[in-house]
């Protein structure tokens, strides 16, 4: 038992050891106010930057209103190569960016202006969807929405180079209908042409309130919707937490946006998912911070808010989820795949020093990590400095260069500038994909599913096993199989946390497995 658990440890000390991976080059861009770094996305030549700023002044560009959206791009190298701000005279925010099939860009989000870049807005907040070109000039843009608060979040371009955008809509008039409660949010998706013209849309939720995280184009023309959700009537069957509390949400629609299934997941806590990243045509990612132990995420909490991924497959079956974190709390806002195809990277931030979790700088920090394919922590890196600092995004270069995006309160340790009290922030760090891992990267093929699991664990891997043993929490041995097995049967085991250790003939991997 004492050789195990020294085994962990080592193993997870020397994760956390090599996961240190400096920084290349960071910039800070705003004002004298708050300008904050959105999203980001890589293309020919750069990366496109989106964010939001309440500063007279952007660089070289003049606020138009109380919050413009500003995009920029940069070379490879971190150098601005333009910048411009879009919006009106009053609150015009933008949320996600998708890059389309003339090498311009669908941005979405939400206006109150009527004037500037926008001539309409029918009440409150309205959807705000523009294309811009390559050079970030402005094409067309159009608003939808009703009398009420209408915030488009999340935008995909789809195959036959339409677009479909979600968000959430307290409206019930004007372009809106169906809407499901009095004065809560729905899910309102709208289906629109190349040019931005109305197809369909359609809402979806409870007499409560659903807060959209993202949606994805699935490969028979279908969609899924991800959302946190309060309700338990309507289109939401079930809800884990109870009245007003948050359960995660996934909604899949076919192209008509029918609902052909909608299932809840999460535990008895808060539970809210942040975004989504396609593993392939069958599986998806879901992650975002909980704060429950239970169901889904029985006796994984770490702290008092946890960040989490889960894998779920394109029925809504759940394959495993993970929760990371320390005693502080923690949120994942994003994930990619490495640049080796192997495992994901994950972005989001942190104000723990133990746990999953290395040391603080401050307040919050930017967080990052990369996990196997099964979800198991690989490494993991905090980012900033002694005041407030979010990774909202992130992205991978075909060379293995990490790049994320978010905002920055500090002016020390990782930050070289700051404008005024918060500013948007943009790093890149040297390749870190060789870290933590060994020369055989059979780890990384190695996962169990479903996970949380009840009397069985299925084990997916492609090399021969020889043998497995799974210890409790406590690193006692509790089962031990030899020979080449797919199915292991956990009747009879205690519900918790478990490890097991896959023996192959060369190495020997060590996985996470929670019974329920």
């Amino acid at each position: 038992m004492k050789k195990t658990l020294l085994t962990l440890f080592l193993l997870s000390f020397s994760y956390n050891y090599l996961a240190q991976s400096p920084i290349e080059w960071e910039f800070t861009a705003g004002g004298i106010d708050k300008d904050k770094g959105r999203e980001l996305v890589l293309t020919d030549g750069g990366v496109i930057v989106i964010g939001n700023s309440s500063s007279s002044e952007f660089g070289p560009n003049e606020n138009q209103g109380e919050k413009d959206a500003v995009i920029l791009k940069t070379d490879h190298d971190g150098n601005t190569l333009w910048q411009h701000t879009y919006g009106g005279s009053d609150e015009d925010v933008i949320w996600d960016i998708k890059e389309t099939p003339d090498q311009g860009f669908i941005v979405v989000g939400y206006s109150k202006s009527n004037d500037g870049d926008l001539s309409q807005n029918n009440g409150g907040r309205d959807y705000w969807i523009f294309k811009i070109d390559s050079q970030g000039t402005l094409q067309w843009t159009k608003t939808y929405g009703g009398t009420n608060d209408d915030k488009a979040l999340s935008v995909f371009v789809t195959e036959d180079g339409g677009i479909i955008v979600a968000g959430d809509s307290r409206s019930n008039d004007g372009d809106v209908s169906g809407h499901n409660g009095e004065f809560n949010y729905d899910c309102w998706v709208i289906r629109l042409k190349a040019n931005g013209s109305l197809i369909w849309e359609k809402n979806y939720g409870g007499s409560s309130n659903e807060y959209t995280a993202s949606i994805i184009q699935l490969a028979d023309e279908g969609y899924l919707l991800v959302s946190g959700t309060e309700s338990e009537d309507f289109d939401v069957s079930n809800n884990y937490s109870g009245d007003d509390g948050e359960d995660i949400w996934v909604v899949r629609i076919d192209d008509e946006g029918v609902i052909i299934w909608e299932k809840n997941f999460g535990g008895s806590g808060e539970d809210s998912p942040e975004n989504v990243l396609k593993i392939d045509e069958e599986n998806i990612l879901i992650c975002g911070r909980t704060t429950s132990s239970n169901y889904d995420f029985l006796n994984q909490e770490m702290g008092g808010n946890d960040g989490f991924i889960m894998q779920i497959n394109s029925d809504g079956d759940l394959i495993w989820t993970n929760l990371l974190g320390g005693s502080g709390a923690e949120r994942i806002k994003a994930i990619t795949h490495a640049a080796d195809g192997v495992g994901y990277i994950f972005s989001g931030f942190s104000e723990s020093s133990n746990g999953d979790v290395g040391e603080n700088h401050g307040e919050w920090d930017a967080w990052l990590g990369r996990l196997s394919n099964s979800g198991e922590l690989i490494w993991e890196q905090n980012y900033g400095g002694t005041d407030n600092d979010i990774a909202e995004s992130i992205v991978v270069t075909e060379e293995g260069h990490v790049l994320f995006t978010g905002w920055t309160s500090s002016l020390d340790i990782d930050i070289e500038q700051n404008s005024g009290s918060e500013d948007l922030w943009v790093v890149c760090l040297e390749s870190p994909f060789s870290m933590g891992i060994s020369s055989v990267s059979n780890q990384m093929v190695l996962s169990l599913f479903p996970n949380p699991c009840n009397e069985e664990v299925n084990i997916y891997t492609d090399e021969i096993i020889e043998e497995i043993r799974v210890f409790n929490c406590l690193g006692a041995e509790v089962l031990k199989i030899e020979g080449n097995v797919s199915k292991i049967n956990l009747e009879n085991l205690t519900p918790g946390i478990h490890h097991i250790e896959v023996s192959f003939s060369y190495t020997k991997e060590i996985l996470k497995l929670v019974k329920n």
